[in-house]
């Protein structure tokens, strides 16, 4: 491939987000509502665009770090007519902390994605209804940014897709009475895509497609601590996906998984289960397109 454009300058960089401390206590009354979502995402911005008639690369994308997200429920009833949802996630899938696109300049590279911890206890006497229930502290890498051929002027290299790793999500069901159609808490990592160098023709690419991000699985956990016997359905998923490879003379790799931890943990308790799900697979990205040397998949 084509040497990227070291000595040009970079514009800014997407800032990062941190997700915060969040707490929801449901201690008494009763309340009817259509959807319910304690949150402390954290979402990187995304990095500037670059030009090669102003002498700058593109920035990269910012990190996504979750926070801690928190649901108690102690006492009262509370409906939730579609779906009660604690996350604590690293960027959101589709958004959050991507690259700059480069004109005739190197792409940004796509920034990291962390999840948090999302916990939801049933540790009182509350009956809590929902149609479905999610406690999820996954992470999405920002995708990378591309580059392409501007001026007579070349692409640069597409950039690097940004790796992700999962959090930790956690389900305790103590005490209290608990209807829904599915509960899943699931920490998947998935990477970034890698940026792709595209001339202004179908097979004009001059430079390199940009590897994608590695996919980490985080931890899935659900800890069922009393009787049970309502067939209830169960998803622990700690699974990770690789990002894609870019596009380009030499496309880019596909970026690794490796799967997390998934665990459905039935604790000096009596319950019946309809179906229930564990996973902590791993997917690697696919290499991406190339008009020379194809790179190798995740």
């Amino acid at each position: 491939g084509v040497t990227p454009f070291a000595s040009a300058a970079a514009t800014g960089d997407g800032g990062i987000g941190t997700g915060g401390d969040i707490i929801f206590n449901f201690d008494g009354g009763t309340a009817t509502m259509n959807n319910l979502s304690v949150t402390a995402n954290g979402i990187g911005g995304d990095g500037g665009f670059g030009s090669i008639n102003a002498g700058t690369t593109a920035g990269n994308g910012g990190a996504g770090i979750g926070g801690t997200a928190t649901f108690n429920a102690i006492s009262g009833n509370l409906t939730v007519n579609n779906t009660l949802t604690v996350s604590a996630t690293g960027n959101q899938q589709f958004n959050g902390g991507r690259g700059g696109f480069g004109s005739g300049t190197d792409g940004g590279n796509g920034g990291t994605a962390t999840g948090g911890t999302a916990i939801f206890n049933m540790n009182g006497t509350s009956t809590i209804n929902a149609a479905n229930l999610l406690v999820s502290t996954d992470a999405f890498g920002g995708d990378a940014g591309n580059s392409g051929e501007t001026g007579g002027n070349p692409a640069g290299v597409g950039g690097q897709g940004g790796n992700a790793i999962g959090g930790d999500a956690i389900f305790n069901d103590t005490a209290g009475t608990l209807g829904f159609n599915q509960l899943t808490v699931q920490s998947i990592g998935t990477g970034g895509d890698g940026g792709d160098s595209f001339g202004n023709t179908p097979g004009g690419a001059t430079n390199d497609g940009g590897a994608g991000g590695d996919g980490t699985g985080g931890t899935a956990t659900i800890n069922l601590n009393q009787d049970d016997l309502t067939n209830p359905v169960y998803v622990a998923d700690a699974s990770a996906i690789g990002g894609q490879g870019g596009d380009g003379l030499n496309s880019g790799n596909g970026g690794d998984a490796n799967g997390g931890q998934a665990a459905i943990n039935i604790n000096n308790s009596q319950v019946s289960l309809d179906d229930p799900t564990i996973r902590a697979n791993a997917v690697g990205g696919a290499a991406g397109i190339t008009d020379g040397i194809a790179g190798s998949g995740g």
